[in-house]
């Protein structure tokens, strides 16, 4: 998200949405509603087991996050128009719908290349100009020649070293 943030700055980030594609309890979905000013931060979460405990921290969320928000809000939160809100969807991340973000993030690992191949499509059919998808260790297949691969790095990560792409859907 700084590698984004520094190089396309915050403006579209305000306007948006960030989903994450198998958000598991949502600690990524938390994470960025607290840094970065979304408009709305999305988890999607096959296992009801992982969404519901990512429902309780949610709830806890939402309680402090707005009791912080209206004590700091000129300047630890001044870049932000309101509270982020957080959805935690339980259900295919397939089927749902994407076109309200502008940054998607799958912990891609170990996603079948058929089911990369499928992201890629919805991505391509879903997605504004101007998105974000990042993906771990795999590239997205057979994206249209309306994106391109902006970086690929290597980061440490609690099960091991991946490499990190970030897609672009062009202008």
């Amino acid at each position: 998200m700084e590698y984004i943030k520094s190089v396309y700055g915050e403006n579209e980030i305000r306007k948006s949405a960030f989903i994450d594609l198998g958000s598991g309890i949502g600690r990524a979905v938390v994470a960025l509603a607290c840094l970065y000013p979304f408009k709305k931060c999305i988890g999607i979460e096959y296992l009801e087991m992982l969404h519901d405990i990512g429902l309780d921290i949610k709830s806890k969320y939402d309680k402090k996050f707005e009791e912080n928000f209206n004590n700091y809000k000129d300047s630890f939160f001044q870049n932000y128009d309101s509270i982020p809100q957080i959805e935690l969807i339980n259900g295919d991340f397939l089927t749902c719908n994407w076109s309200e973000a502008s940054f998607i993030l799958a912990n891609s690992t170990c996603f079948s290349n058929e089911l990369m191949s499928s992201l890629a499509k919805k991505a391509d059919e879903e997605l504004k100009p101007g998105s974000f998808f990042v993906t771990f260790t795999k590239k997205l297949p057979g994206l249209s020649e309306k994106w391109e691969v902006k970086e690929g790095f290597r980061r440490l990560m609690s099960w091991g070293i991946a490499t990190i792409y970030v897609h672009h859907k062009k202008n």
